[in-house]
């Protein structure tokens, strides 16, 4: 019975490899040997043992949290690939199946065509909808970009979009935890640590409380998801076969939001723009009527941003 159950695995991976040169992608056709499979699980063993005696392998542990997140195997840019394919792949086929079917037939009937792509928009878009939620990184972008381009986006879409301004599932405490550690010292930093504010594509914030050695003050507190910048690489890649394929005039504008996109991984920087805004802000005639957070720089990191929080209402 085991072997039944690894034989899809190992399907999805024959198909990962030999799809990923379609994408761009270079992967190591060898699969981890059964040596390599049981290491894993007998070194957890043994750090797990040990942290209980340990604070210090406790936090040992809590690092190699991160670099398992964080890290990127070989084959999984082709395995997104894959994924994205085996759920889209069907609906672009229909699409397109429907516009070769309009070129011999409903020539002039316009009405029975709107009504036909309406209902292609409404069965289609709850599907993208979970491919993103599925697939998260820059997909959850390019669903948040199309949900604000009732211009050009059919209506379903746009709907079904929507909720990734708001709703986008954050990662496990836990790994925020491990992030947080490694970057500061947790317990020496955070009188309270809070709710989720908020999720997006490259991060999620949280509301925190410092200790009165850092001031006491509320602040926001912007956590990197784990193995962002690398991801986001790889979906462009994938994406950027779909306008290919469907979305050719898309091209332009992917090309614009991977310029802008691929410099907003270090939070570092972002806290030093933040900064500068700020004091230019300050200095103008409208320092009574915009507020922007001040970062807290000593506590930022490249994954971890900290700043003022501002109460207050979304805006739109």
């Amino acid at each position: 019975m085991g072997r039944i159950r690894r034989r899809p695995l190992r399907r999805l991976l024959g198909l990962a490899v030999s799809a990923a040169p379609l994408f761009g992608l270079a992967v190591s056709a060898a699969p981890p040997t059964s040596a390599h499979r049981r290491r894993p699980a007998l070194v957890r063993g043994l750090q797990t043992a040990l942290a209980d005696a340990s604070p210090a392998l406790a936090s040992s542990r809590k690092r190699s949290l991160v670099e398992r997140e964080s890290s990127v195997h070989p084959l999984l840019p082709a395995i997104r690939a894959a994924k994205f394919w085996r759920r889209v792949g069907p609906i672009v086929a229909h699409y397109k199946l429907t516009e070769a079917w309009f070129k011999v037939a409903h020539r002039g009937d316009a009405e029975r065509r709107r009504v036909t792509w309406e209902r292609l928009h409404k069965m289609h878009a709850p599907e993208g909808l979970d491919v993103i939620l599925e697939l998260r990184g820059l997909f959850v972008k390019i669903g948040q970009l199309m949900s604000s381009r009732a211009d050009f986006i059919p209506r379903p879409y746009v709907d079904a979009f929507s909720s990734l301004q708001d709703t986008v599932p954050p990662n496990d405490q836990e790994i925020i935890d491990a992030i947080l550690r490694e970057s500061l010292d947790f317990d020496d930093v955070f009188d309270s640590f809070g709710e989720v504010l908020g999720s997006a594509s490259i991060g999620q914030v949280h509301k925190a409380k410092l200790t009165p050695k850092f001031g006491g003050d509320t602040v926001a507190v912007k956590v990197m998801h784990p193995g962002a910048e690398i991801r986001f690489w790889n979906d462009f890649q994938i994406f950027r076969s779909l306008c290919r394929v469907a979305l050719p005039g898309w091209d332009p504008i992917l090309k614009e939001l991977e310029q802008q996109m691929m410099t907003e991984f270090d939070y570092v920087i972002e806290a030093r723009n933040l900064q500068a805004a700020r004091a230019n802000i300050l200095k103008s005639p409208f320092a009574n009527r915009v507020k922007i957070p001040e970062p807290k720089i000593e506590l930022c990191s490249p994954s971890v941003l900290v700043m003022e929080y501002l109460d207050g209402k979304k805006a739109g």
